[in-house]
């Protein structure tokens, strides 16, 4: 059986090594599913920010090898705050914002999200 408080203090204690401050803000959408004016202010939680390698796959059909691109990851332990952020929102981090693409949520201990550059 998983502790999960235990699995919980390790994220915040890796957190706790780097930790990165993130805004999180969403688009108000209006009735044809585009951003109305300025987002509006939703949380703001610490976690951390790195990059992720992706694995080499081979395709042994073609001869063909495909490189895939490093993810920018955030990563944050589950609590309150955390479960505000939505797939699409913006975290401002730094001076550079970031479009969550996938929240990465895993057995209520943790969000692993993937982000991306916004724009």
């Amino acid at each position: 059986m998983l502790d999960k408080e235990r699995l919980r203090q390790a994220v915040i204690k890796g957190v706790s090594q780097m930790p990165s401050e993130a805004v999180v803000y969403r688009d108000v959408l209006n009735q044809y599913n585009e951003p109305e004016d300025e987002p509006i202010l939703i949380t703001t939680i610490t976690g951390l920010l790195y990059e992720k390698e992706r694995v080499i796959n081979l395709n042994l059909q073609d001869k063909g090898e495909t490189l895939g691109k490093s993810s920018t990851r955030f990563l944050v332990d589950y609590n309150e705050e955390s479960l505000k952020v939505k797939t699409s929102d913006i975290l401002s981090i730094g001076d550079k914002k970031y479009r969550v693409v996938y929240l990465g949520e895993n057995f209520e201990v943790y969000f692993d999200m993937v982000v991306q550059l916004d724009g």
